[in-house]
């Protein structure tokens, strides 16, 4: 995982480097990259957030393809739920903006989304007996 270079010889997280903070694992990271709290179920928040993130990768990877496009955009319930999103994306500069919202991933975006498609199964399957 990208983010396994904050990880201190504890297990702990020491994020941002600028200013570190001591995170107990690579959710509690990655859910802070974003302005999580913490609270309520983060994990499943991130994996929503790289499947889509995943979506508007394939747009790029598949030279910016109509299937790719539809997908994406078949993913979401509506025009709020689709632009609030990728208004977040490009806020915490996962997402380059381009001439349009959602535009490509940054590379913070790109690792951001594979540390989160990397996540233990084993987190998941603790959140289903909560």
């Amino acid at each position: 995982m990208h983010i396994d270079q904050y990880k201190q010889p504890d297990g702990w997280f020491k994020y941002p480097p600028e200013a570190p903070i001591d995170f107990e694992s690579a959710v509690d990271v990655l859910g802070h990259m974003v302005g999580f709290c913490g609270c309520g179920r983060p994990e499943d928040a991130l994996r929503f957030m790289a499947g889509k993130m995943r979506l508007i990768h394939n747009i790029q990877a598949t030279d910016w393809s109509d299937a790719a496009h539809m997908a994406l955009h078949n993913s979401f319930h509506d025009y709020g739920e689709r632009y609030f999103f990728y208004y977040m994306l490009d806020h915490f500069g996962l997402t380059e903006h381009g001439s349009s919202v959602p535009g490509w991933l940054t590379q913070k975006g790109i690792e951001f989304m594979e540390d989160v498609e990397a996540l233990p199964v084993e987190a998941e399957a603790k959140l289903e007996k909560s």
